[in-house]
């Protein structure tokens, strides 16, 4: 399974990161044609949880902030 990692400071769409690493692990073989990917939205939220554990916030912290985040965040690619 692909582990999508976010890059705030890179200047390119949420998404466009997405797709670039997807393409990336097609031509390393990580992914072969066929096999199944995360949801944009399923790696967005997978990779915010790892940044918020790596910025020191616990469970609670994580369901506030999740809470605060609107539900069609991940589908506007928004980040």
């Amino acid at each position: 399974m692909i582990e999508f990692i976010l890059d705030r400071g890179s200047g390119v769409s949420t998404y466009l990161r997405l797709v670039h690493q997807v393409e990336q692990a097609l031509r390393l073989g990580t992914l072969r044609p066929g096999d199944q990917v995360p949801t944009a939205r399923e790696g967005l939220v997978e990779a915010w949880v790892r940044e918020a554990r790596a910025a020191g916030l616990d469970q609670e912290d994580l369901r506030a902030l999740f809470a605060a985040v609107p539900a069609d965040t991940a589908k506007e690619g928004v980040a």
